[in-house]
Formats: structure tokens, C-alpha cells, sequence
């Protein structure tokens, strides 16, 4: 008589790789995800962060600025002598590194601040989508 040997078929090798495979498909795709979700989140943060810094600029100094920068850096609106909102440009960023899009209304009162989302284009879907926040 033969001694039963130790190790597994390929038939049982074969079932763990399919249960594998089924398990990743269903959570896969939700792991996969949950980077550009928090993202996402971290961006309307962010938004609503600089919404902030505007208007404690416009409280300071009477107008909404004409770009981001404006709260890095003196301008004509500052004068010379300005403590810049901002100190660090990198918090003028969306969660994915890119610059906020800033645009004051033509009435000079209102402005929005948005994100282009994970693409970084206008326009999309889900973690694509541009997050947009709106002033005053």
C-alpha cells in the first residue's frame, strides 16, 4: 500500500482562486473607490476652507480679491504692507494637488471657487464631478 500524500489538487487550488476572484470583484471595486470618495471629501473641506479665507479678506479689506494669489501674497488691494489670509499656496489646492478655480461674479459681490474633480476637466461623474461652492 501506497502512503497518502500530502498537498492539494489542482481542483481544490482551482476553487480557492475562483472564491478569491468573486470576493475581489465584489470588494475590489468599493476599495478602489474609496480613494477618490475621500478625496472628494477632503476638496469640499478644503473649498469651504478658502470660502473662509475670501471672506476674511473682504472683511479686511473691502472687496472681494481678484485671484486666489491675492490671499498669498501684498497687492493693489492689500497696499505693501499686508499680512498675507493665506501662507502657504499648497492650501489654495484641491485634494488632488490642483489649483481651485476662482471667478468673481460681474457684480464684483459674489464669486465661485470649485474643483475640476479627479480628472482635473471640467465637467463629469462621480469622483470626476467638479465640487463647487459659491459666495458670499
Amino acid at each position: 500500500m501506497r502512503a497518502k500524500e500530502a498537498g492539494f489538487t489542482l481542483i481544490e487550488i482551482m476553487v480557492v482562486l475562483i472564491i478569491l476572484g468573486i470576493l475581489y470583484s465584489f470588494f475590489g471595486s468599493k476599495i478602489v473607490g474609496a480613494g477618490d470618495r475621500a478625496r472628494r471629501q477632503t476638496t469640499e473641506l478644503q473649498l469651504m476652507n478658502v470660502k473662509q479665507y475670501i471672506s476674511q479678506f473682504e472683511l479686511q479689506y473691502g472687496q472681494l480679491p481678484t485671484s486666489l494669489e491675492d490671499l498669498t501674497r501684498c497687492s493693489q488691494i492689500t497696499g505693501p504692507n499686508c499680512m498675507p489670509i493665506v501662507s502657504n499656496p499648497d492650501d489654495l489646492k484641491d485634494a488632488w494637488k490642483r489649483p481651485l478655480v476662482y471667478t468673481v461674479g460681474g457684480d464684483g459681490r459674489s464669486f465661485q471657487l470649485k474643483s475640476l474633480g479627479a480628472d482635473g476637466r471640467e465637467g463629469g461623474d462621480g469622483a470626476n464631478s467638479d465640487p463647487t461652492i459659491t459666495g458670499p
